[in-house]
């Protein structure tokens, strides 16, 4: 099938009630395309560079309720870095994106609806970073009754320069983040102007009654002829030229960006990643768009790229003067977390005797800066290469956990090594390993926050100790060294001030032993 556009004079412009079709929230305002142009006089300078390593770093506020729910869990972040690094690579930008840190937020109006919390966004912003707020839902302003369908949207201009992603969209497979980004480097959609217009069969606006032309004949009556020379949108304020595709406008049509063919958004009504029709421009000669380009709104991509000249709008972006703020030399070398973790104790549906005090252990990852465990349903952060579990239940035939690996680009862009054990009945939370101390006892346990703990004991002689007190992931969260003891019978109070509810482990190392006692905070 042919679709016919064919003009003369009328300028057309079609509007729905689509704000975002497949959830890009972005207004490429007039400021917007000017950053591009002003850049675009500098393409030859960052040519020149060649291809030197730009490193970005992000700030990601996690952006809860008014309660705190309902914010992105840490993991998915550093798997959407990890993503987008290793999409941006392949797509040809020499640019490297690292966490520079977390934000915390609770705030109801800008987990759900964040176009209405400027002042909340201005204020949290870190002024020397890359700021992705990421939310629970961006209530679409032409439809506020359908959650979840804009998926993230950049603010241009000075005063704005963030990105807002859905919590669901971060790392997801139709290049969400990586989309939100091009736009932060001022890249247009490939299909600018066309955003509320796709292209499709039987569309309206092709011919007098509306229906597609099937031929391109110079016969046909100029009166039935409606030519399209400016197209607009909702996401495209005022009005841009239709591009055409033997590119003799590229340089002020659609994305004014020449080596990205003409596209009128059809991959977008197809769903798909190849054109299933033939469609004519005005002057009757076939589009061929870039159906798998980040900018673009097709689907079902096997790859996604950006074309060479958006690689240098973009990297143009990063060194103009307004983008200095993300410049600075705290990275010097990418280092990509490559290696899978390595599982080591307890592999294999191995069964552990114990139940209440397991180390979980693993190889180094070579780059890793922190790991995250999953036993279970759940999640703990660890620096080192083992963590230490205390409340897992005797007889438990089947408890699975996994371990992935991160670093500031990233790290586990995949679901990292899991493995199955069981654990046993018996319990080693409570050992006394000093032959001169009996009669040890803890309480009140379980214990209230900020109430002391009491340790008492009867001891044949003095003696000195280190007291230490340390999480389920190994953290010591107190510490006393060479306390005092003398003997016969004694006590010693630790406050838990600071202390979050949970299960902790009490320690009493002397040079010829020590005490483990279990300790529950509620």
């Amino acid at each position: 099938m042919k679709i016919l556009l064919n003009v003369i004079t009328l300028v057309i412009v079609m509007s729905t009630v689509a704000y975002s079709q497949v959830g890009c929230g972005t207004i490429q305002t007039a400021e917007f395309a000017e950053e591009l142009r002003k850049n675009k006089a500098n393409w030859n300078k960052t040519i020149n560079r060649g291809q030197m390593p730009r490193f970005v770093p992000i700030t990601i506020h996690r952006v809860g309720d008014g309660g705190g729910d309902g914010k992105i869990n840490e993991e998915k972040c550093y798997q959407a870095i990890c993503l987008l690094n290793e999409r941006y690579a392949l797509a040809g930008v020499n640019m490297f994106f690292y966490l520079k840190q977390f934000n915390e937020i609770n705030s109801e109006t800008l987990h759900t609806n964040p176009r209405r919390a400027g002042g909340i966004i201005n204020s949290a912003k870190d002024r020397s970073s890359l700021n992705v707020f990421c939310v629970g839902d961006i209530i679409n302003p032409n439809n506020p009754n359908a959650p979840g369908t804009t998926l993230g949207y950049y603010a241009p201009g000075v005063q704005n320069d963030f990105v807002v992603m859905q919590n669901s969209s971060m790392g997801d497979s139709g290049y969400t983040l990586e989309h939100e980004l091009g736009h932060f480097f001022t890249l247009r959609h490939t299909h600018y102007g066309w955003e509320d217009n796709s292209v499709t069969p039987n569309g309206s606006g092709y011919d007098a009654s509306g229906n597609a032309l099937g031929v391109c004949p110079d016969s046909y009556p100029e009166n039935e002829k409606i030519m399209i020379t400016s197209i607009g949108s909702s996401q495209t304020p005022g009005m841009t030229t239709v591009e055409l595709v033997d590119g003799s406008n590229c340089e002020t049509a659609g994305d004014e960006i020449c080596d990205t063919p003409a596209d009128y958004g059809t991959g977008f009504c197809c769903g798909c990643c190849t054109m299933r029709w033939t469609i004519l421009d005005r002057n009757c000669d076939t589009l061929a768009p870039m159906l798998n380009n980040i900018m673009g709104y097709a689907g079902s991509c096997s790859t996604w790229e950006f074309s060479p000249d958006q690689v240098v709008a973009m990297e143009t972006s990063f060194d103009a003067d307004n983008r200095a703020y993300l410049r600075n030399d705290d990275v010097v070398n990418y280092e990509p977390i490559t290696a899978d973790v390595a599982l080591v104790f307890p592999i294999g549906f191995e069964k552990v005797e114990v139940y209440d005090n397991i180390e979980l252990q693993w190889e180094p990852v070579p780059g890793a800066e922190i790991y995250y465990v999953t036993v279970e349903d759940e999640i703990f952060q660890t620096t080192e290469n083992s963590l230490t579990v205390t409340w897992l239940g005797p007889n438990d035939p089947l408890v699975t956990w996994k371990v992935d690996a991160f670093s500031k680009f990233g790290g586990g862009c995949f679901s990292g090594a899991g493995d199955v054990f069981s654990t046993g009945d018996q319990e080693t939370s409570a050992v006394n390993d000093i032959s001169f101390v009996d009669d040890v006892a803890i309480y009140p346990n379980p214990i209230s926050k900020n109430q002391n703990i009491n340790v008492s004991f009867d001891s044949s002689k003095a003696f000195k100790a280190d007291v230490r007190i340390m999480d389920i992931t190994g953290k010591t969260v107190y510490t006393a060294q060479n306390v005092s003891f003398s003997s016969g019978q004694a006590q010693y109070a630790i406050p838990t001030n600071g202390m979050n509810n949970g299960i902790y482990i009490l320690e009493l190392a002397t040079e010829e032993g020590a005490i483990t006692e279990k300790l529950i905070i509620d």
